[in-house]
């Protein structure tokens, strides 16, 4: 019982950090996990077992794929396909922000949400710059877009990157049995964004001075880049033949990566910056607090009192929305990590494997409802926040992002039950 209550005590602690959204928020988290080893808390979190308590499957995908996404960054590619982009609009200023919108997606379903607004955020700010227009909207689409786009793939989102691990669910499932529900939530994000979006048709004069940009001046390394788009192509091959080969996926990112740095000449130290050291120590802190919860019981009593619902199509609903709100208000990587040993409990009672697909629509596309929801939000806020006067809160971004969550939500809800009852 003792343990039950320290444990609830530290959880409760690293929540109320995760919520507040604090910068130090991955230092404390780890601080959390050491806390309950250095205190021995819990008998089985010893080094020898960090095996089986931190899934490193999933920190080495990360990192794999954050050092790759480092190594194109630094050639100018992203730059390359930003400015194509806005050319691909030809001045109109609503099928220009359709397609940088829809490149966000794209890009967000391979490579980290963050890294994706970091990218395209100063796009975006440099059309509301020469437009002189409200850049928030503009950054709320980026964010939305970024968010929905990752839920396709499961290398595409933290969240589904942890349910990959944990489900053993391939690359091609994820992306058969999501994208359709994803290709939904981004017409349902641009509908939204209409009236806004037709209200400044008058734009096209404002853009063209992008029109006159030539996209291969940003290129820096061409032969480099050639290089690493071939090994970066090798790596997503080796997601999708993952089971075939029978090789974790984390396996053929870091060899991707090994190989990327191997072929552009650069030291581990020179791109160890574009790793976001903070994510993966977030994560391990994370790891060690539910493998505790799980060892004293609390997770168990989570599973029976969710698998207390009985018909199936209730259970999937339940979680879709369960996950959904945890995700908005809490975050959707700690709702994860948290929901992960419960749907391993609720599978072996006999539930539906479709509620792999609940959790991982809810975590990914509830995370769109709050500032916190996804660390693609808070990066996202804080550019805007530093760029302009107008300031985006807690509240303001809620307003506008928590009615079009509801309706993504919706909208799995209906797509799981048609998993349901087909078998798919």
């Amino acid at each position: 019982m003792i343990q039950r209550i320290a444990m609830l005590f530290i959880f409760a602690i690293t929540y109320y950090f995760i919520i507040r959204g604090s910068h130090r928020t991955s230092v404390i988290v780890f601080l959390m996990g050491l806390i309950i080893a250095l205190g021995r808390i819990i008998e089985n979190v010893k080094m020898e077992h960090i095996g089986f308590i931190v899934d490193f499957n999933t920190i080495g995908l990360l990192m794999g794929m954050m050092i790759l996404v480092g190594l194109l960054k630094s050639t100018g590619f992203f730059q390359y396909i930003a400015i194509r982009t806005v050319k691909l609009g030809g001045g109109s200023f609503p099928r220009t922000i359709l397609f940088l919108c829809a490149t966000v997606a794209i890009c967000s379903a391979f490579l980290d949400n963050v890294t994706t607004i970091l990218l395209f955020s100063p796009v975006f700010f440099l059309i509301s710059d020469t437009l002189d227009i409200d850049a928030s909207p503009l950054i709320m689409l980026s964010i939305l877009s970024a968010n929905i786009g990752g839920t396709a793939t499961m290398i595409g989102d933290p969240p589904n990157i942890l349910i990959g691990s944990a489900s053993g669910l391939s690359f091609v499932s994820f992306l058969g049995h999501l994208s359709p529900i994803v290709f939904i939530a981004f017409l349902i994000t641009m509908l939204s964004f209409k009236k806004y979006l037709k209200a400044k048709t008058r734009a096209k004069d404002g853009l063209q001075n992008f029109l006159a940009t030539d996209p291969s001046t940003v290129i820096v390394d061409k032969p480099l880049l050639k290089k690493l788009l071939i090994v970066f192509g090798c790596v997503l091959l080796g997601f999708i033949f993952h089971e075939t080969l029978d090789y974790e996926m984390s396996l053929i990112a870091l060899t991707g990566a090994a190989v990327g740095l191997l072929i552009s000449k650069k030291s581990f130290e020179e791109i160890a910056q574009e790793i976001e050291w903070d994510t993966l120590f977030f994560f391990v802190g994370l790891f060690t607090i539910t493998f505790a919860l799980e060892d004293v019981g609390i997770i168990s009593y989570v599973t029976k009192f969710i698998g207390g619902i009985r018909t199936e199509w209730l259970l999937s609903l339940a979680l879709v929305w369960i996950a959904g709100l945890c995700a908005t208000f809490i975050g959707a990587v700690p709702t994860t990590v948290a929901m992960i040993p419960v749907v391993r409990g609720l599978l072996a009672s006999g539930a539906n494997p479709v509620i792999w697909w609940a959790l991982a629509l809810g975590a990914c596309l509830g995370g769109n409802g709050s500032t916190i929801g996804a660390a693609a939000n808070i990066v996202g806020v804080s550019l805007m926040n530093k760029h302009t006067s107008q300031k985006i809160g807690f509240a303001s971004f809620f307003r506008q992002a928590f009615p079009l969550t509801i309706s993504y939500l919706a909208v799995s809800s209906a797509y799981i039950l048609f998993l349901e009852f087909t078998g798919w």
